[in-house]
């Protein structure tokens, strides 16, 4: 895959669009990496924490970011391509790469998720949250605390959850997956998992980095590389608690 080509194929209307949104403050986009096949997963999110209810005068935006069918597509995946277009057009929250989805890597998603924030979102947004779509959002927790982060520190925070074993876990069961032995060990410390807040400045560097690096498999190695490259890390912060791996404190 030519790495320094990722079209946008369709995108989220009235967000991160400079010609109609200047001036339009956002204090938080949440860009979600999702699949063509994950509509229960979108749907429970958007029944739950992103009713807009629950965030009061709280600025705040989400996307599901995914791609398409693989070029040795099912039969179904036509039918299943055409649904998300439908389910696009009816929520108005999906950005559709015009990149492979698939299982084996999620990394093109993260690179073009880190590209298509820097390029469209810079005038809008000071500070973005990317998640996998396993994980949930507290909506009180989250706006207490970036309400607490001085306003001029946003673009470049860089928290999320800490990966005690300081590598890039993976299921001894799952054929392609990367083993500790085959992450970099010197590299710093990454999310322990997909999600993490990162300010505009961080994104940006990392959109770029990108075009210079050739990415692992995994986004958690990848990422970790990123950082690496830029000189910074993710910052150990309690708010981000991943409830499957039951570690004490993040």
């Amino acid at each position: 895959m030519d790495v320094l080509s990722m079209p946008v194929l369709l995108a989220p209307p009235g967000i991160c669009h400079q010609e109609s949104n200047i001036g339009a403050e956002l204090d938080l986009v949440v860009l979600i990496e999702s699949c063509i096949h994950c509509r229960e997963q979108r749907n429970t999110a958007r029944n739950t924490f992103m009713k807009p209810h629950l965030w009061g005068n709280f600025a705040i935006r989400f996307v599901f970011v995914t791609g398409t069918p693989a070029d040795n597509k099912f039969d179904k995946d036509d039918e299943n391509l055409m649904a998300m277009f439908y389910e696009a057009a009816s929520y108005g929250d999906m950005l559709v790469a015009n990149i492979e989805d698939q299982s084996f890597p999620h990394v093109w998603k993260q690179v073009f998720t880190f590209r298509w924030a820097s390029a469209f979102c810079a005038q809008n947004a000071l500070i973005f949250l990317f998640m996998d779509h396993n994980y949930s959002i507290v909506p009180k927790n989250l706006i207490s605390f970036l309400r607490d982060c001085p306003k001029n520190a946003l673009p470049d925070v860089n928290v999320g959850l800490y990966n005690f074993e300081n590598i890039a876990l993976a299921s001894k069961a799952e054929k392609f997956d990367e083993t500790s032995p085959e992450v970099m060990s010197s590299i710093s410390s990454n999310s322990g998992g997909y999600a993490y807040l990162s300010g505009i400045r961080i994104v940006t560097d990392a959109a770029i980095v990108s075009a210079f690096i050739a990415p692992p498999s995994m986004e958690q190695a990848n990422v970790r590389i990123l950082w690496r490259m830029l000189g910074v890390s993710i910052k150990e912060v309690n708010h981000f608690v991943d409830s499957v791996k039951n570690y004490k404190k993040y």
